[in-house]
């Protein structure tokens, strides 16, 4: 079996315009995809088609400390979203 390694000073997460900081150290980001990439279809004959299923939708959970700063930044953002109804921020991880 390979060995992996993990680097969390390397993990960066930006959502919106903002860094975030202060990953709780047992699991600091999970990302959920809500369907499969792809799906088959397959005819009377047997023949199969694979087809791409366009929903980018996922479920990203953060684990931070307590006294992560970024705390009071993605409150900020559930407000902005409460009042423009925006509900959609673009995210980069890496």
């Amino acid at each position: 079996m390979a060995q992996k390694n993990f680097d969390a000073n390397q993990l960066s997460v930006v959502f919106g315009v903002s860094p975030i900081v202060g990953f709780a150290t047992d699991t600091a980001l999970t990302i959920e995809t809500e369907d499969a990439q792809y799906k088959y279809n397959r005819d009377l004959h047997g023949n199969v088609t694979r087809y791409k299923i366009n929903n980018n939708s996922a479920k990203i959970t953060l684990t931070l400390t307590q006294s992560s700063r970024s705390n009071s930044l993605l409150s900020n953002y559930v407000e902005l979203d409460n009042q423009s109804n925006a509900g959609v921020f673009p995210t980069v991880t890496s």
